[in-house]
């Protein structure tokens, strides 16, 4: 009676055991992975509350990716949750996963261990059906010059694929982009399309471009027509491909120094001479080719004026068969008197020659014409010759002298009257402070308010903040609302005062 009773025990207990064991489970997605593949594994657990394991690594590889799922289905009237949990990492060889702690409603469940064995890729060789070549154009390059990349597609001319998949070069401390169309050529018995890509380096050392990876699928179905395959799902069996390794020697530059290609500067103004508080326009331009795209916006700083910098213009794309472009930036200069635009230096590699060379653009003279600083003088009128006597040659005699004095006593006193009425003159107002309401009122867009103000910055916060704003609005992509009616009323209070 003992005996079949201690054997019920372990029955029961060994039933419960198995059932706890498949509340949760692991599974790989493959076994066996690629080296420069990424590994999936997934963990399954059957409850209505399920916290699932915190995984930051596996056997010292990060993992880059999780996702989750549910699903809920009911067995004889008794509802049933699964939840399952995705993680992806990319060793660089054999892994053995350990087993996981799941919480199931409350209970702790223990996984099971699982192996990932990492191969070496067999790189594809002529004569294959399918072949992945990759090229350099050179094998050594400076921090931010560029490399041109060659990805050959092969297929034999017997080959048959339905669909065609290729992981995008994606490297480590490189910016990556396209460079033209897909090429087409034949190269004995292979089609070959070609992809070119231009490799830009950020930071110096040797690195290592791995195997790239195409997959060449052909479908299962007994459909083969692409009329019946959009409408019928197609099983597809995936081959994959893998090219060749190459190797990249990146240098540094010289301290301070950003740019490499071959440039040229020069700058240009739009006047030579300009009113006082009236704006001067300043182009400065950089072509050539390299990386035009690293370029940083200029400073300029002048004591004697007021400078507005907009944000550089960038047009970058191929020169011939090189990368490069232009670098536009312009600037507002307001004076009220004579200034110097100093010349403009710029510091690249130059790639052919392997040395640092300076390049400067030409300076530029300002003269201003200062209208405030005549307005507050008096001004000398130009009167009529007609209302001048005409100039009468002096004939000295004795007896007409009181009759002289007579004349010249009363010239005197004509003389000092008419000069008297000048000095009285109210002055002219300067046509921009007496027009400036209307004109702001009939400013058509931002940038015709935008250089009507500029004369008048620095003189008040209100005008600041809109030259601000207006500034937004036309080089970086603002919305601003301008109140003209407030520039109205500040500008007649102003007058007022004056």
């Amino acid at each position: 009676m003992r005996k079949s009773l201690n054997l019920g025990k372990i029955i029961l207990i060994l039933f419960i055991s198995l059932n706890l064991n498949a509340k949760v489970s692991l599974e790989l997605d493959t076994p066996a992975i690629y080296k420069g593949s990424v590994a999936t594994f997934t963990i399954t657990a059957d409850g209505e509350n399920v916290e699932f394991p915190s995984i930051t690594n596996v056997g010292g590889y990060p993992i880059i990716g999780t996702s989750s799922s549910q699903s809920l289905s009911v067995i004889n009237g008794k509802r049933e949750k699964t939840l399952s949990r995705s993680y992806n990492f990319k060793p660089d060889g054999d892994v053995t996963l350990p087993k996981f702690e799941v919480k199931v409603d409350s209970q702790i469940y223990t996984t099971n261990e699982a192996t990932i064995n990492v191969l070496e890729p067999v790189v594809s060789k002529s004569g294959d059906e399918f072949v992945v070549e990759m090229r350099l154009n050179k094998i050594n390059v400076h921090v931010g010059g560029n490399v041109r990349l060659d990805i050959d597609f092969k297929r034999r001319l017997d080959a048959r694929y339905d669909r065609f998949d290729y992981d995008h070069p994606d490297l480590e401390n490189f910016v990556v982009r396209p460079v033209g169309e897909v090429s087409q050529r034949t190269e004995g018995e292979y089609i070959v399309d070609t992809l070119s890509f231009l490799l830009f380096p950020q930071k110096s050392g040797y690195y290592e471009i791995k195997p790239l990876t195409a997959r060449f699928g052909k479908a299962k179905s007994g459909f083969n027509d692409p009329f019946f395959s959009s409408f019928f799902p197609v099983d597809v069996e995936w081959q994959k491909v893998f090219s060749n390794t190459l190797y990249l020697d990146v240098l540094p530059l010289p301290n301070g120094v950003v740019n490499i290609g071959k440039f040229e500067i020069s700058s240009e103004v739009d006047k030579v001479k300009a009113d006082e508080n009236e704006p001067v326009n300043l182009t400065l331009t950089i072509k050539g080719v390299g990386n035009i795209n690293d370029i940083p916006k200029f400073d300029l700083n002048l004591q004697e004026a007021v400078v507005y910098a907009k944000e550089p213009e960038i047009e970058i794309g191929m020169v011939g068969t090189e990368f490069g472009g232009k670098f536009v930036q312009k600037f507002a200069i307001v004076g009220d008197s004579n200034f110097t635009i100093p010349a403009f230096e710029f510091n690249y590699f130059d790639k052919d020659l392997d040395v640092v060379k300076t390049i400067r653009s030409s300076s530029h003279f300002i003269a201003v014409e200062s209208q405030a600083k005549d307005a507050g003088l008096p001004k000398v009128e130009t009167i009529n010759d007609s209302l001048v006597a005409p100039t009468v040659k002096e004939v000295v005699v004795e007896k007409n002298s009181y009759l002289n004095l007579l004349i010249g006593f009363i010239a005197g006193i004509l003389a000092f009257y008419l000069f008297d009425i000048f000095k009285n003159r109210p002055k002219r107002k300067a046509k921009k402070e007496a027009n400036i309401e209307t004109k702001i009122k009939k400013a058509k867009d931002d940038k015709a308010l935008f250089c009507l103000l500029l004369p008048y910055a620095r003189s008040s916060e209100l005008v600041d903040e809109t030259l601000r704003k207006l500034e937004e609005n036309l080089y970086k992509n603002g919305s601003h609302k301008i109140d003209k009616k407030e520039l109205i009323e500040y500008f007649i209070e102003l007058k007022e005062e004056i």
